[in-house]
């Protein structure tokens, strides 16, 4: 029963882990202007660009949103893909 309880106390702090890395501000340069915006929003931003041409960025963007769908939702996040 011990072993149960630490293992699931380390994957709650795994999971504390990774959200506060995906929390943390980064600065990119995003449409020719520099923001500061969460890791997480960075990731999905540059694997967004990728999946357009390469089906790998494409599974890992959808592993993504699958993540943040699970840890409470994407937040304000929408992705619109329009021809230009």
């Amino acid at each position: 029963m011990a072993l149960r309880k630490s293992l699931h106390d380390a994957s709650l702090n795994a999971s504390k882990m990774i959200d506060a890395a995906f929390a943390r501000k980064v600065t990119i340069t995003y449409l020719g202007k520099k923001q500061r915006v969460s890791t997480y929003l960075a990731i999905v931003l540059q694997l967004s660009q990728n999946a357009l041409q390469d089906r790998r960025a494409l599974r890992v963007l959808s592993r993504y949103t699958a993540y943040a769908k699970s840890h409470g939702g994407l937040g304000s996040l929408k992705m619109v893909f329009s021809e230009e």
